[in-house]
């Protein structure tokens, strides 16, 4: 009987930095109009939040949001920081390792977690609906993704993926470490910084945002905005061969 043939890595997979963009895109191309139909008000969430607040309220919501967007590079840079060099820009699932170390004993997917936080984040600067739309879609389309993660994991290691899924949530982290077996490896900071460029982009554009929301700044995203983000996805994609060249271990 023959060996059975390698599982190819689904097309949305590979795929997932342009999906994850469209599900931004949709939410907001969708929601603009729903919100308006429906509610007659086009407002941001966050301007909403911060009129109840009062006095400084939405100054204040949007340095949350900004905060929200920080807190999801971090995460993601922590996660990335404890990869192998070309594993987070693979447009295949890798399945020679399974990670211990790091965030990895609080959640099974950092990134993802990372993803959401700032679809959060950038979902506030729409008006509701838009927030739901774009906070949904992602949960979707990372859902989608980690369950071709597991399938393909749950293959490759059988056993031992079983075990680590029973002691790390899948998305949403435990308080305290997972008694899991010692992982030696270190963070490779370098090579997390190199490949969260993009969401180090997004945080700043949302720092900014809030910085110039009391001197003018305006209620909607200005183009100082989408060009902090816009840059730093040009110079993810420019060093993005050095990010997938293998080799770039941590020590």
């Amino acid at each position: 009987m023959s060996a059975p043939l390698p599982v190819k890595t689904p097309w949305e997979f590979r795929l997932r930095a342009v999906f994850i963009a469209i599900a931004f895109g949709l939410g907001f191309f969708l929601g603009y109009p729903i919100q308006a139909a429906l509610f007659h008000d086009i407002d941001p969430t966050f301007v909403m939040l911060g009129e109840r607040m009062g006095p400084g309220g939405i100054v204040a919501c949007a340095w949350m949001a900004a905060g929200i967007a920080i807190a999801a590079w971090l995460v993601r840079l922590w996660g990335s920081s404890y990869h192998a060099g070309g594993v987070v820009m693979s447009g295949d699932v890798i399945t020679d390792t399974l990670t211990l170390a790091g965030p990895y004993r609080y959640v099974r997917n950092p990134l993802y977690l990372g993803n959401v936080l700032l679809a959060v984040a950038i979902g506030i600067l729409g008006p509701p609906v838009v927030t739901l739309l774009v906070i949904a879609l992602n949960l979707w389309f990372v859902y989608r993704l980690i369950g071709i993660e597991e399938r393909f994991l749950r293959n490759a290691m059988g056993a031992a993926y079983e075990r680590y899924c029973a002691a790390v949530p899948r998305l949403f982290p435990r308080f305290t470490p997972a008694p899991l077996g010692h992982d030696p490896r270190k963070p490779n900071v370098a090579y997390g910084f190199l490949t969260e460029l993009f969401s180090l982009g997004f945080a700043a554009a949302m720092v900014y945002f809030a910085v110039a929301l009391p001197h003018g700044g305006g209620r909607n995203i200005g183009v100082a905005f989408w060009s902090i983000a816009f840059l730093a996805i040009a110079m993810q994609m420019v060093l993005s061969p050095v990010a997938r060249r293998p080799g770039g271990e941590s020590p």
